[in-house]
């Protein structure tokens, strides 16, 4: 069995809670083989790191794989964070669109922003599929006006 990063983070706990009983014990106590506790002790850091990135993700997660594109994602759930705050709409679309706008700033040529790597990127943070219009549930006109900001004519390509 594939242990998730919570059952993991438990695991973790209770070596800290019982740090004086024998590592066989425990990885009896927990049903694992004694060299899976030491690799899951081993790797501590890195897995309470993970967990206190992915929030509630972390159930369903089995690993801490980083991703190719980390500076890129680090400043996309920053904009996404400052998004959230000021209620714009956020589905995958934008996220694809502001993803692409981050990579270009960062000079990433091979970034595509697939529905996959969306999704990974939405699993690996905890991120749901709800889109925010408002505090009403109705078009935010204040998201329309600041896309009009931020965009020029230049911008759709007119004729």
């Amino acid at each position: 069995k594939v242990l998730s990063l919570k059952e993991k983070g438990e695991i973790i706990e209770e070596a800290d809670r019982c740090a004086n009983l024998p590592k066989v014990k425990l990885a009896e106590k927990f049903n694992l083989a004694t060299s899976t506790l030491a690799s899951i002790l081993g790797n501590r850091e890195a897995i309470l790191r993970t967990i206190a990135k992915c929030g509630a993700a972390s159930s369903k997660r089995k690993n801490s794989r980083a991703s190719p594109y980390q500076a890129l994602e680090e400043k996309l759930l920053d904009w996404l964070i400052d998004s959230q705050e000021m209620k714009l709409p956020i589905n995958s679309v934008v996220i694809r669109e502001q993803a692409k706008v981050i990579a270009a700033e960062l000079g990433i040529d091979q970034f595509t922003a697939s529905s996959g790597w969306i999704d990974r990127f939405k699993n690996r943070h905890g991120l749901g599929n709800k889109a925010v219009f408002g505090e009403s549930g109705n078009f935010s006109f204040n998201y329309l006006r600041l896309l009009m900001k931020s965009h020029t004519m230049e911008d759709c390509n007119f004729i």
